[in-house]
C-alpha cells in the first residue's frame, strides 16, 4: 500500500514539474502525410528525452491501477495531451476513457486466471507488458487524424509506444512483445470478413514466432488483447460477443475454428 502511495506521489510530482517548466503546448495541425508523420515523430521522440529524463521505473515492479498506469505515462505533457484527445468514436470519447474502459474489461479477465497458464520468454512479464500495451495501443490515433487518415495510427503509435515503454524500464523482449500485440489486427479483421482464416492463420504464426512464442500462447495473448479492445465498445461488444462464465467470448465460430489452428 505504502509503495503504491509513493508511485502516486512521484507521478504528481515529476506531471507538476514538467507542466511548470514546459508550460501551454499545441500539437501542430499541418500533418498532411506519412512524411509529415515521421518528421512529428522525431520531434517528439528528441523533445521527450529531456521531458521524461526524470521518470522512475515503476512499471513492471508495480501492480499500478488503470488511471495511475496512464498517468504514470501522461508525466510527458504531450502524452498527456494524446490521451486526452477525442478516440474518434463520434466525439464521445477520449483516448483516456477508452483505455481505462479497455484496461478494465483486461484486469476482469486476467482475474479469472485467462492468462496464467500462458508461457513466454524468460524475463518478460506478461501481465505488465499486456496492461502497458493496452494503454498505449491507441496512442497515436489523434495523430493519424490530425494526418487525415486514420488508418496510419500504427504507424505514429509503435514508435511512441517503444520509446515509453523502454522509459519506464520495459525490456527488448517485452517490447516486441507489446509491438506484436497492438499491430494488425488480425482477429479483428477475420470476424468482420475481410481476411480468411488462412490468412490470419499465417499472420499470426508469424508474430509468434517473432517474439519466440507457440502460436497456441501468442493466440492467448492477442485474443485477450482483441476482446479487452473491441469489448470496451458498447456497440461491438453486443453485436460480436457473448458472455460465458463472466468472460467475453467472440460469438463467430470461426474465432473457435481460429484457435483450434493455432494448437497445431
Amino acid at each position: 500500500m505504502r509503495e503504491k502511495y509513493q508511485v502516486k506521489s512521484v507521478v504528481k510530482v515529476v506531471m507538476l514539474a514538467i507542466v511548470v517548466v514546459s508550460g501551454e503546448f499545441a500539437f501542430s495541425t499541418s500533418l498532411e502525410s506519412q512524411s509529415s508523420c515521421s518528421k512529428f515523430l522525431r520531434r517528439y521522440l528528441k523533445q521527450y528525452e529531456q521531458a521524461a529524463s526524470a521518470l522512475p521505473e515503476y512499471i513492471g515492479q508495480t501492480d499500478l491501477s488503470g488511471p495511475a498506469l496512464i498517468d504514470l505515462f501522461s508525466v510527458n505533457p504531450k502524452i498527456y495531451r494524446l490521451f486526452n484527445s477525442d478516440a474518434g468514436v463520434n466525439g464521445e470519447l477520449t483516448i483516456r476513457e477508452h483505455s481505462l474502459r479497455v484496461l478494465k474489461i483486461f484486469d476482469t479477465n486476467l482475474e479469472r486466471g485467462e492468462l496464467k497458464a500462458t508461457r513466454v520468454s524468460d524475463g518478460v512479464r506478461v501481465a505488465s507488458v499486456m496492461r502497458a500495451a493496452l494503454a498505449l495501443h491507441d496512442i497515436g490515433k489523434p495523430l493519424a487524424i490530425l494526418a487525415g487518415d486514420k488508418a496510419l495510427q500504427h504507424q505514429f503509435t509503435i514508435p511512441i509506444l517503444q520509446r515509453e515503454m523502454r522509459r519506464v524500464g520495459f525490456n527488448q523482449k517485452e517490447i516486441a512483445l507489446a509491438k506484436a500485440l497492438v499491430e494488425g489486427e488480425v482477429i479483428g479483421q477475420l470476424l468482420q470478413k475481410m481476411i480468411s482464416i488462412e490468412q490470419a492463420e499465417f499472420v499470426l504464426k508469424q508474430y509468434a514466432a517473432r517474439v519466440e512464442m507457440s502460436p497456441d500462447d501468442f493466440f492467448s495473448l492477442k485474443a485477450a488483447f482483441y476482446i479487452a479492445d473491441a469489448g470496451s465498445y458498447h456497440t461491438l461488444r453486443d453485436k460480436v460477443f457473448q458472455e460465458i462464465n463472466g468472460t467475453l467470448v467472440p460469438r463467430d465460430p470461426i474465432f473457435s475454428q481460429l484457435k483450434a489452428r493455432m494448437k497445431i
